[in-house]
């Protein structure tokens, strides 16, 4: 008995050695200053203005990349609200005390198909063409969807470009959408879509966001980019992959430990304990 657990300590050691290596070789656990080129992160329906208080990084308001924001603005179609939540579960509470909130209507000249933020790349240092995008939704119990029933539609999409996501809102708890996208050129669309178009009769969620992120990755990191090259140099064609998060697992945190990410990881990748992973507000609620 003494030996079996003797090598089924050695055993976890050695597991401990593999994963703690695979992190620092990924830009886990290096801790060392990175300067976050094509880093933005956006407080949607707030003032923006202060730095994260874990990752130190700026938060900005969202005026700025929403696409037509004068003119949405003029024509009410958009407007920011407080988020009531009495005990947000967040590293950073702040990032989801407002949220902006988009006005839908089937009927054609009220409201639009879709509402889409617009990300310069261009302007970036960092010539990578693979970003992490990573969206709030807070819950469906907000005062904005005061009124929906159990039956009432309670979810909306997520555009990353050409990859759609649906976007399940929780009853309690804001809702994280995590992916994996390749930019298509010198700008990124990501946007949000209602449910459906021409039925009014159906009841359904407001869109509303509550903050949007997008850090510029190493492309050798994940393979977005499938190329085939002719002995010249010619690319003969060319397939893009996006990836959905369902989870980040941190095998050495504990259940309160609060989610391990940037400086500690330099891209910015949220870790969870595995205790904590089912919990609503930490779990990715996207189907593709």
């Amino acid at each position: 008995m003494k030996l079996q657990n003797t090598v089924t300590d050695y055993c976890i050691f050695l597991i401990r050695i593999v994963v703690l290596s695979s992190l620092y070789r990924t830009g886990v656990c290096k801790g060392l200053p990175v300067e976050p080129f094509g880093y933005i992160s956006l407080d949607c329906g707030g003032g923006g203005g202060y730095n994260d208080p874990v990752t130190e990084l700026a938060w900005v308001a969202d005026e700025d990349y929403l696409e037509s924001y004068d003119w949405l603005k003029s024509e009410n179609l958009t407007f920011s609200s407080k988020v009531m939540m009495s005990n947000p579960r967040l590293n950073n509470p702040k990032q989801v005390e407002t949220a902006r909130i988009f006005e839908f209507s089937s009927t054609w000249g009220n409201g639009l198909s879709k509402y889409c933020y617009t990300f310069d790349l261009s302007r970036s240092n960092n010539k990578s063409r693979s970003y992490l995008v990573r969206a709030m939704f807070p819950p469906r119990d907000s005062p904005w969807n005061a009124g929906l029933t159990d039956t009432d539609i309670t979810y909306y999409y997520l555009a990353v470009d050409t990859a759609l996501v649906k976007v399940l809102l929780d009853d309690h708890d804001p809702v994280t959408i995590e992916l994996l996208a390749p930019a298509l050129g010198d700008s990124m669309d990501i946007c949000v879509i209602p449910f459906s178009w021409g039925d009014d009769r159906l009841a359904h969620a407001t869109l509303a966001i509550s903050s949007l992120e997008i850090r510029s990755i190493p492309e050798i990191l994940y393979p977005l980019f499938q190329e085939k090259i002719d002995p010249s140099g010619r690319a003969l064609s060319r397939k893009l992959n996006y990836y959905l998060t369902l989870s980040r697992l941190n095998f050495g945190g504990k259940e309160s430990s609060p989610a391990l990410r940037y400086p500690l990881d330099r891209y910015d990748r949220l870790w969870y304990a595995p205790s904590s992973a089912s919990d609503p507000l930490k779990r990715q609620r996207g189907c593709p």
